[in-house]
This record gives C-alpha cells, structure tokens and sequence, in this order.
C-alpha cells in the first residue's frame, strides 16, 4: 500500500480575505499581510496568493511590474487570531 503524502499544496486553497503570515526567501521578507487574490498553478499544482500587506516587509522586490505581491502557497501560514 501507498503512502499518500499531505503537503500544503494538498490542502484546500485559503479564501480570499484571510489574513497571514508571509515569510519569503526564507526569512528575508517577513510579516503579516490579507489574502486578495488567488490562482492555482497548473504546473505544480500550487497556489499562488496575491498579498495586501499590513504589516512588516513591504517586499517590494518580490513584486511584479504591476506592483503586486504574490506568493507561493509555502510561503504563507493563516493568523488564526491575534490579540488587540
């Protein structure tokens, strides 16, 4: 018998405003951002997560010409809560 590997990309897509943690480029860019936009990758099977951030790195030499931040599904961990 097979074992089936979970990954993130096996995991359902997060909607559109949940709010996350970004961490891109394994620690170079990091903070907290809300999900605007998403789109499956048909190559990898990824999903890709276009960010509005709120809060730490801008990351603006992760965005494309048009200004917007997208990031890979690995790159990004839902805020449950956070405390006010």
């Amino acid at each position: 018998m097979q074992e089936k590997i979970i990954g993130q990309n096996n995991m359902k897509p997060l909607k559109i405003g949940t709010k996350v943690k970004f961490d891109i480029a394994q620690g170079l860019d990091i903070g907290k951002a809300v999900i605007i936009g998403k789109d499956k990758d048909t190559d990898d099977g990824h999903y890709n997560y276009q960010l509005d951030v709120y809060e730490g790195s801008l990351s603006n030499i992760h965005r494309n010409k048009k200004g917007e931040l997208w990031v890979n599904d690995f790159e990004v961990e839902e805020i449950f809560s956070e405390k006010k």
